[in-house]
């Protein structure tokens, strides 16, 4: 009886070994199986599905976003369409692809992935470079009264439908140049003008003679932002309550946020407020 179970013990561990080596040796091979154009595809269509959890899985995001952040971008941008219209190898691990999207309520515009080794995976990523670069592009905004409808539905957005006399302020210290941030608070343009005015009271970094900062009005969304407009602003001062108008392509943009890029290197610090 002995000699049976010790026998019947051999074999479940041989058994288990064999097993697990075939699942090791399974998900090496898919693995190889996969590319960056696959991976790309794969995160695509579950951008376009809505899958909040596929999409966190295909991607690196510099912005952090969170379940509940995709969820709210994914209430008022629902992907209709799209087709890659740019692919470039920046190295053996890097690929860079630009997105032509369409989305409901007729938003169209390009957007810039890359698609990175991780290790042993491909994983799309979307960091400063893509969300800056000039491959960003809006090229239909969409109709105002579909973001209106879909922001109203949604909770604590009083200062997106009914803009108030200044949009939005921002205070900031001990930000990294190079890295890209955004305000906490969203706001609307309101209407009356293509532009919006920085009233920047201090701008300053640790490296004085390098100093600037990239002002965007944007939208978040999931594959990237939509930019409004941009606006760069040289120089490293405090007090002096610059007024500087910052161009967009409208007279009105809903459930924005103001984004800043500043230079590389230095830490930074601002305080400021957006009017119209």
């Amino acid at each position: 009886m002995k000699r049976f179970l010790g026998g019947l013990a051999l074999m479940l561990v041989f058994a288990l070994a064999i097993t697990t080596v075939s699942t090791s040796v399974s998900a090496t091979s898919a693995n190889k199986d996969l590319t960056p154009e696959s991976v790309l595809e794969s995160y695509l269509q579950a951008v376009k599905e809505q899958d909040v959890e596929k999409i966190m899985n295909y991607v690196i995001d510099e912005r952090d976003l969170t379940v509940a952040e995709y969820k709210e971008m994914m209430s008022y941008e629902k992907l209709n369409n799209y087709e890659v219209v740019k692919s470039k190898a920046l190295s053996d691990d890097t690929y860079y692809y630009v997105v032509n999207s369409s989305y409901e309520g007729g938003l169209v515009k390009d957007v810039p992935l890359e698609v990175k080794k991780v290790g042993t995976e491909w994983k799309v990523n979307i960091n400063t470079e893509t969300l800056n670069s000039d491959d960003n592009k809006t090229l239909q905004q969409g109709s105002d009264q579909y973001y209106e409808n879909a922001f109203s539905k949604l909770k604590n957005q009083d200062q997106v439908v009914k803009p108030m006399d200044v949009l939005m302020w921002w205070d900031f210290e001990k930000r990294q140049g190079g890295k890209t941030f955004y305000s906490k608070t969203k706001f609307s343009v309101p209407g009356k003008h293509k532009y919006v005015i920085l009233g920047i009271d201090s701008q300053l970094s640790t490296q004085p003679n390098n100093t600037g900062i990239k002002y965007a009005v944007v939208r978040k969304g999931v594959m990237g932002d939509t930019v409004w407009g941009t606006k760069y602003v040289k120089g490293h001062f405090t007090g002096e309550n610059k007024r500087i108008k910052l161009y967009g392509n409208s007279m009105t943009f809903k459930g924005a946020n103001l984004r800043f890029l500043p230079n590389y290197p230095g830490i930074y610090s601002g305080l400021g407020g957006l009017d119209w």
